[in-house]
């Protein structure tokens, strides 16, 4: 009898957690789409990279970022060398982690909590540098390949949401079956882009000659 009405529990218990899940995914679904833009230059031997993210974050999963959660954005930027009637060759591999956060006592959204951000909606990281450690090719071609991961709603923070609307404390342990529904549930709502661009050499200044003086 007990073990029946510990499984109803249970069973109730994701019920709430896929009620929750569906609504916040049906406002993603209404949103402008994700998407990512990015700008890389090659000068001494590295690639800097310039990324620009829009509506990565909508409007709803900005609501919860306004009630306390951090927005926490995955970035992998692969530096390519392009190769004609051949396989692309990865160089360089680099993965950095931005999280938007919202003070409210200053009513602003900070990134990495250090600088304020406008529109969250429009995002401008910071920029990253690709090293690598063999020297590129003066007269190969480059690209840099930008994937952009965001999570706001994690299993932690979802099943926090579905307590409190059981009404059961937050500190409770989880079933098996629970956490795996919040692992999945929030690996769902993640949101994603891509982008790539060609990498723009530049070229450093010619010396300019010492001007002299004639007799």
């Amino acid at each position: 009898m007990w073990e029946l009405a510990r499984r109803r529990r249970e069973w109730a218990h994701a019920a709430l957690i896929a009620a929750v899940a569906v609504c916040l995914a049906a406002g993603s679904a209404a949103a402008e789409g994700p998407g990512a833009k990015c700008r890389a230059l090659i000068a001494g031997g590295r690639a800097l990279v310039d990324v620009e993210l829009s509506h990565l974050i909508d409007a709803d999963l900005l609501k919860l970022v306004r009630l306390g959660l951090d927005a926490r954005i995955e970035l992998q930027v692969v530096l390519v060398r392009t190769r004609p009637f051949w396989f692309d060759e990865p160089v360089e591999r680099e993965e950095a982690v931005a999280r938007l956060r919202y003070l409210t006592a200053e009513r602003s959204y900070v990134l990495d909590g250090r600088r304020e951000i406008s529109d969250p909606l429009s995002l401008t990281l910071d920029r990253i540098a690709l090293r690598p450690a063999e020297p590129l090719d003066e007269g190969g071609r480059y690209k840099v390949e930008v994937k952009a991961m965001l999570q706001v709603v994690t299993p932690s923070s979802l099943g926090k949401v579905a307590s409190w609307m059981a009404g059961k404390p937050d500190g409770e342990q989880r079933s098996e079956l629970t956490a795996r529904l919040l692992k999945v549930v929030a690996e769902d709502l993640a949101r994603q882009a891509r982008c790539s661009c060609d990498a723009e050499k530049i070229q450093p200044a010619a010396p300019q000659p010492a001007s002299g003086k004639g007799p």
